[in-house]
């Protein structure tokens, strides 16, 4: 490491020491909700340190790219990106067991041991991250490293006694492999996303210092700006955010929206995202068979939010949802949104008539609201609390809070 990246000089023209704080995750390839709070942590940084070096996986993200999802700009004067696992280990890892998340992530934490050191604080964005320093944060959105039944189903893995088989010897491996126990991960604040994952956390690691840091939403269309959309204006259409992978249950949506159409509401559906392999193709290819579906799977930031605000309804199959971010930017965009009644996603659609159990208890409860317009405005009243308490800057000053804490104790 280059020393010189640790120094710079005051404005007296003296050399002094810079401030650094390294972030850890697991690549930004693949970019979903994990990704976008990264990036938004990298930003908390690069407010208060001199650089960031953000240590990763994979390909190397792209700033203009970064912008372009996001809304968020880093400054490349601060913040640079470098791809750690490089070595022997890890290109067999990639090759012959691409899957095995939790091996990668042991490799990262093993590769990053050694620039960890430099750091003032570290900052770790996926999973578990045993480091052996006081100044880190660990920012979860679920426990990985676990293996019962109750975890896997949270983490999307069929709870067949082969599978889960499979995935204990693979847990049990890759925590040695890692160094985690309990005890390795008692130190330092962990920060977790919602009540709904504090509770998991704390089943696996009862010695944690855990606090519960709503990660907040963050847009710039709202209530009273240019390009808001009053409700009784916007299109009689149900919205679908987010990667096409199968942990959202895309068909699901389909299905859902299919049978209120059933019940004789003309409503619409957009999908927006996009995604690789046999599942995005298939929703791709279902969506051609029904002309009453839209998708949108290269929207920027900016187009995404003025196409959301001009629709009513939104909708979100994820069960087990760790926090909700795609609900979160529905409901902040004003759209009455849906969601399973389950995990974190629930603390932001607060609302029982928002939340239902299996696609039977949704088209009743959808078909419920569309045909009521006091039901209807009592929503949209009452999801004003909620968008007032899940609020991007609220992350940013808590967040900001613990860093300060962590980096900069008082003595």
């Amino acid at each position: 490491m280059d020393v010189n990246t640790h120094r710079r000089k005051n404005i007296f023209g003296l050399w002094e020491i810079a401030m650094r704080a390294v972030v850890v995750h697991l690549g930004y390839e693949e970019f979903g909700g994990a990704e976008f709070f990264s990036i938004r942590v990298i930003e908390i940084l690069q407010c208060r340190f001199d650089n960031v070096l953000v240590l990763h996986a994979g390909d190397l993200p792209k700033f203009e790219a970064i912008m372009a999802r996001t809304g968020i700009s880093l400054n490349p004067q601060r913040v640079r990106f470098q791809t750690i696992s490089k070595g022997r280990r890890s290109r067999f890892l990639n090759r012959f067991v691409p899957s095995m998340t939790l091996f990668r992530l042991g490799e990262i934490r093993r590769l990053a041991e050694r620039v960890v050191r430099d750091g003032d604080v570290v900052v770790s964005t996926f999973a578990e991250f045993p480091f052996k320093r006081a100044q880190l944060v660990q920012a979860l959105h679920i426990p990985i490293f676990v293996s019962d039944r109750e975890s896997l189903l949270y983490c999307g893995v069929e709870a067949c006694e082969l599978r889960r088989l499979f995935r204990k010897i693979h847990v049990w491996l890759a925590r040695k492999y890692m160094g985690l126990s309990s005890v390795s991960l008692a130190d330092g604040p962990v920060v977790v996303n919602s009540h709904w994952t504090a509770e998991q956390f704390r089943r696996h690691y009862p010695l944690a210092d855990i606090r519960v840091l709503h990660h907040g939403v963050s847009v710039d269309l709202h209530e009273g700006s240019p390009g808001w959309v009053p409700f009784h204006e916007r299109e009689d259409s149900f919205v679908i955010i987010g990667r096409l992978v199968k942990a959202k249950r895309v068909e699901t949506a389909i299905d859902i929206i299919e049978r209120v159409r059933g019940l004789g509401h003309e409503v619409r559906l957009k999908i927006i995202g996009d995604g690789t392999g046999d599942y995005a193709a298939e929703i791709f290819k279902l969506a051609e068979s029904k002309p009453w579906i839209d998708m949108y799977p290269n929207l920027s930031r900016k187009e995404l939010e003025t196409l959301v605000v001009g629709q009513k309804w939104g909708l979100h199959c994820y069960q087990f949802e760790h926090y909700g971010l795609a609900p979160g930017e529905l409901q902040a965009l004003g759209c009455i949104t849906f969601v399973h009644d389950s995990g974190g996603q629930v603390e932001i659609i607060d609302h029982p008539a928002q939340r239902y159990s299996d696609v039977v208890d949704a088209v009743k409860k959808i078909s419920l609201v569309l045909s009521s317009y006091q039901l209807q405005v009592s929503l949209i009243a009452n999801a004003k609390a909620s968008i007032a308490h899940h609020r991007g800057e609220h992350f940013v000053q808590k967040f900001g809070s613990i860093i300060e804490d962590v980096a900069f104790p008082q003595t």
